[in-house]
């Protein structure tokens, strides 16, 4: 991973007669890090400073920029699919030698069952 050299503070919006700005404390007063100039849509101002605000916020609270976070979703939801393509093609491997033990075929049943419903969700949510 390469090495950031960005502001590693937690960051806030704060507003000014020039725009909304992208703000830190420090030595005692706010630091403007980023304004984001008024346009002609307050809404759309605020949300280009809101974003830009979680973006330093979330990189400094996992220590992943938005680029790597997406690289590292699109790996996720790529092993998420090739476990789902084993399991709808029957090569997933399960214990049978217990099959005859009813309580131990419904948990073994059960907790497939969540994995796949898990796996199943993630992969909706991700492609949304």
């Amino acid at each position: 991973m390469k090495t950031q050299h960005h502001t590693k503070e937690e960051c806030f919006l704060s507003h000014s007669i020039n725009g909304t700005n992208v703000t830190i404390n420090r030595n005692g007063g706010e630091v403007y890090i980023f304004r984001c100039y008024d346009l002609d849509d307050p809404e759309e101002t605020e949300g280009n400073g809101e974003l830009i605000e979680e973006s330093f916020n979330v990189t400094n609270e996992c220590g992943l920029t938005p680029r790597q976070l997406l690289e590292q979703r699109n790996n996720l939801l790529e092993a998420l699919n090739k476990l789902r393509d084993l399991v709808d093609n029957g090569y997933l491997i399960r214990d049978i030698s217990r099959d005859d033990d009813y309580q131990y075929f419904l948990k073994q049943g059960i907790a497939i069952t969540k994995a796949l419903t898990l796996t199943n969700e993630a992969i909706k949510k991700a492609t949304e």
